[in-house]
C-alpha cells in the first residue's frame, strides 16, 4: 500500500498538531490464485495438494478409424431391352429393375449405417424424344419407415442433343441397410420411367439411350455396425498447454515433481490394443523424449457395451508416468510449448468374432483423457508482478495546514519467498514522474514463516 502521512492543525488558532493524518493513495495485492491460473487443486488420501496444470480430452473422429470414400456408379443403357416398341402416355417401363452396388470400405464389412450427414446425387441424360418421368427407388435407405423414392423429370431429347436433369437428396438421419444377397457394404436400387403426357406415345429406337450416374458424397455415419477386420492405425496428437502463468507475472517457475496421466477409453464395440509409442516435449527449438519401459507396452481394452439410445459403456485403462518410472521431470521442466503424443491402435487384434455385432459411434469411439499434475512444491526465480493504480489527490487541501508530509510504502508478505517492491509514479500522459526508490535502491520484504 502507498500512502501519505503528516502533521496537521485542526484550525489555525490551535497550538497543537495531530499526527494521525494519513491518506492511502493506492494499494495492490497478489494472491496464490493469481500466481497460477489453475482450474482447481486436487488432493489425495494423504491430504497432499496437487496442482492441475493441464486437462485435455482427445476424442478420435470416426474418419481416423474408418474412411467412407465418395462413390459414384454410372450406367449407360445404350441398347435398351424395350427398343422398337411404342409406350403410351402414363405407362411405366423398367430401365434398371434391380441394381446392387458395393462400397469399398477396406477393413470393414458393414451391415448398417445410421447417417449424420451425406448426400445422394443422381444425374440423368436421355435421348428419348418425349417428356419422361424417371423414378429412382432405393429400399436400402430409409428415413423412419420411408425409403428413398424420388422422381426426376426429363425434357424431350435427341441422340445429338440429349436432355439432362439431376436430383440431390439429403441423407441426414437416414438408416442404410448394407447387406443385400448376403453381400456386405452393398445397397440395392432401381430406375423406372413413364411417359409424362397422357396424349404422347414414346417410340424407343435401338439407338436411344438413358445414362444414369449415382453418387454418394460426404457420407458421415453417426452409428456403424458390422464386422470390423484387423486394422493397425498409427497417428499422433500435438497438445499446446494453455498458459498457466498469469499475464501480469514473468520469470522462471519450476516444479519439483510432475505426474503425467493418460486414461484410455474404448467406447467401440470391438476389441482394441493401444500403445503410447512416444511422448515428446518441445521447447526452445529442442525436443525431449520420455524414457520409460511402460511407453512401449500394449494395453488391451475389451469391447464396450452398447446401451442403444445412450452412450456405450466404455472399458478403460490408466497409465501414469512420474519421476520414479521415467524422466518426466526432464520432459516437463521447464514447462514446454507443446507435447507430442505418438500412439498406435489395433482394431480386433485377434480377428472378428462378434457375428456382425461390432459397432462404433461417431461422437464417442476411442478417447484419451490427458492430465498433468504437480504437487504444490515449486521454486521461483526472478519473478516480477506489475500492476497500475489510478489515484487523485487534491494538493491544495492536502497542503493546507499540513507539515512534514511523508510518502509511505507498506508491504505485507505471506508467501514463503522474498519480495522486492518498487513504486513508480506516472502523470496523466503516462510519463514517469518519480519513484519512491532510487534506481539501484531496493526495499526487501522478507519471506513468511510457513
Amino acid at each position: 500500500m502507498v500512502g501519505l502521512s503528516g502533521c496537521k492543525k485542526i484550525n489555525q488558532n490551535d497550538t497543537n498538531w495531530t499526527t494521525s493524518n494519513s491518506i492511502p493513495i493506492g494499494q495492490t495485492y497478489i494472491e496464490a490464485s493469481e500466481l497460477l491460473n489453475f482450474n482447481f487443486i486436487d488432493s489425495n488420501s494423504d491430504e497432499e495438494l496437487f496442482l492441475n496444470l493441464l486437462e485435455k480430452n482427445i476424442n478420435f473422429e470416426i474418419d481416423s478409424i474408418f474412411t467412407i470414400p465418395d462413390t459414384t456408379f454410372i450406367y449407360s443403357l445404350d441398347s435398351l431391352d424395350i427398343a422398337n416398341i411404342n409406350i403410351p402416355g402414363g405407362t411405366t417401363f423398367e430401365l434398371l429393375p434391380s441394381e446392387t452396388v458395393s462400397f469399398d470400405l477396406a477393413a470393414l464389412n458393414a451391415t448398417q449405417f445410421d447417417l449424420k450427414a451425406g448426400k445422394l446425387l443422381i444425374k440423368v441424360q436421355s435421348s428419348l424424344d418425349k417428356s419422361t418421368l424417371l423414378r429412382f427407388k432405393c429400399p436400402s435407405a430409409k428415413k423412419s419407415t420411408d425409403e428413398i423414392n424420388s422422381t426426376i423429370e426429363l425434357n424431350p431429347g435427341s441422340i445429338s442433343i440429349p436432355s439432362s436433369a439431376e436430383l440431390e437428396i439429403d441423407l441426414a438421419d437416414y438408416n442404410v441397410n448394407l447387406v443385400f444377397d448376403n453381400n456386405y457394404n452393398s445397397i440395392n436400387y432401381s430406375v423406372s420411367g413413364a411417359v409424362k403426357n397422357l396424349n404422347d406415345t414414346l417410340v424407343i429406337n435401338e439407338s436411344d439411350f438413358v445414362s444414369v450416374e449415382v453418387s454418394f458424397k460426404d457420407i458421415k455415419p453417426k452409428y456403424l455396425k458390422g464386422s470390423f477386420l484387423y486394422n493397425h492405425i498409427v497417428s499422433n496428437t500435438i497438445i499446446y498447454p494453455q498458459d498457466y502463468i498469469d499475464t501480469r507475472i514473468d520469470g522462471q517457475f519450476d516444479f519439483q515433481e510432475f505426474i503425467f496421466n493418460i486414461d484410455i477409453h474404448n467406447y467401440t464395440g470391438v476389441d482394441i490394443q493401444a500403445k503410447l509409442a512416444s511422448i515428446k516435449s518441445f521447447l526452445n527449438n529442442s525436443y525431449t523424449t520420455i524414457q520409460s519401459e511402460i511407453t512401449q507396452e500394449w494395453i488391451n481394452l475389451g469391447r464396450a457395451l452398447d446401451s442403444q439410445n445412450e452412450l456405450p459403456i466404455a472399458t478403460s485403462e490408466s497409465i501414469e508416468w512420474n519421476k520414479s518410472n521415467s524422466n518426466l521431470n526432464d520432459l516437463l521442466s521447464p514447462f514446454p510449448d507443446s507435447i507430442i503424443l505418438d500412439y498406435e491402435f489395433i482394431i480386433n487384434p485377434m480377428g472378428n468374432h462378434s457375428l456382425d455385432n461390432d459397432f462404433i459411434y461417431a461422437d464417442k469411439n476411442i478417447a484419451f483423457d490427458v492430465g498433468i499434475f504437480a504437487p504444490m512444491k515449486f521454486s521461483l526465480k526472478d519473478f516480477y508482478f506489475q500492476d497500475t493504480i489510478e489515484f487523485k489527490v487534491s494538493i491544495d487541501s492536502l497542503l493546507r495546514n499540513t507539515s512534514n508530509i511523508s510518502l509511505n510504502l507498506i508491504g505485507l508478505n505471506s508467501f514463503p519467498f522474498e519480495i522486492n517492491p518498487k513504486v513508480i509514479f506516472y502523470d496523466a500522459q503516462h510519463s514517469i514522474v518519480d519513484s519512491i526508490l532510487a534506481e539501484n535502491q531496493y526495499f526487501e520484504i522478507g519471506r513468511a514463516h510457513v
